[in-house]
């Protein structure tokens, strides 16, 4: 078992039967759903953006067209049409 900290997590992206939480340079790999970590993370502080990610709302550098760049990570994260509005209406209302 590893103890994570809610808020050191960056994002988490789905892998197969498994969800990875990327965190602090590292990942670890979980057996449970994406719809699982949705219903239980609180959403004042992560929002699904992809089918395939949720992320730590916090840790947005910027977005750019449909993809979203996070503090310290080189990678842009995919936004899709499906989460699109939900993301903006949040940035829109300064919740993010």
């Amino acid at each position: 078992m590893i103890r994570i900290n809610l808020f050191d997590i960056d994002f988490i992206e789905a892998k197969s039967n498994y969800v990875a939480i990327h965190r602090m340079g590292t990942n670890t790999l979980v057996y449970a759903t994406m719809q699982y970590f949705e219903d239980r993370l609180p959403a004042t502080h992560f929002l699904r953006i992809h089918k395939s990610f949720i992320i730590a709302t916090n840790k947005i550098k910027l977005i750019e067209k449909n993809y979203v760049v996070l503090n310290n990570i080189d990678i842009h994260l995919p936004i899709s049409k499906t989460y699109k509005q939900i993301l903006m209406d949040k940035v829109n209302n300064n919740l993010v």
